[in-house]
């Protein structure tokens, strides 16, 4: 609604519409970054898509506000409660954490679109970090990747030129990628064993869940 009242403002002089216009660009980033943040999954993966794009008409300090709000999704998201995260661990492995690791740290060090990852340590020592999805992600970014076309007139008229159809196909493919920790783990094997003789670089081992890896 904002980006509509902007065309068809046209009070006063075009200084007064272009910076009406350039608040209501800041305001729409802000709840776009706020919502996206909150909503996790495509939607969250979208923004940081986003956030390597130039949007037109924007100055340069406007622009560069712009791309700050949007590169925070790729720096963090809001943290799920331990209380839900040890549910998906405990229906992956058939038992709890505390029964399969000698400790697991409940507050996460890191949180993104899809997961969030814990440390852990191994009753014989080894200190591993488990990588574990929010509760019911899969078939949120699955239901997304089914709407995500409905973004293609707005990503038209924000950016003129873009190729959004090819941009969307990528982005599903690769969000459904990230979603298969199965292959993550695979990826991680197959990089250890690759570079098993570089002196200079450490590869740690992984393992996986559908939902929850070490």
């Amino acid at each position: 609604m904002r980006w509509v009242s902007n065309r068809v403002d046209a009070r006063g002089s075009t200084e007064d519409q272009q910076r009406r216009r350039g608040d209501r660009v800041l305001a729409t980033v802000d709840a776009l970054v706020d919502q996206l943040a909150l909503l996790r999954g495509a939607a969250m993966k979208a923004g940081q898509g986003l956030s390597t794009i130039q949007i037109p008409g924007s100055d340069a300090e406007q622009s560069e506000y712009v791309q700050m709000r949007l590169s925070s999704l790729r720096d963090s998201a809001p943290t799920v409660e331990w209380t839900q995260m040890r549910k998906v661990i405990t229906a992956e492995w058939e038992q709890s954490p505390e029964s399969v690791l000698a400790h697991i740290d409940p507050e996460p060090v890191a949180a993104a679109s899809i997961g969030q990852v814990y440390r852990g340590l191994t009753r014989d020592g080894r200190e591993i970090a488990i990588k574990v999805q929010y509760p019911g992600i899969a078939e949120s970014v699955e239901a997304d990747m089914r709407n995500l076309g409905l973004l293609a007139p707005v990503l038209r008229q924000l950016i003129p030129g873009l190729d959004v159809k090819s941009l969307l196909a990528e982005l599903r493919e690769r969000v459904i990628e990230e979603c298969d920790y199965e292959l993550e783990a695979s990826n991680h094997r197959r990089l250890s064993g690759s570079g098993a003789g570089i002196p200079s670089f450490s590869f740690p081992g992984s393992t996986a869940s559908s939902a929850a890896g070490g």
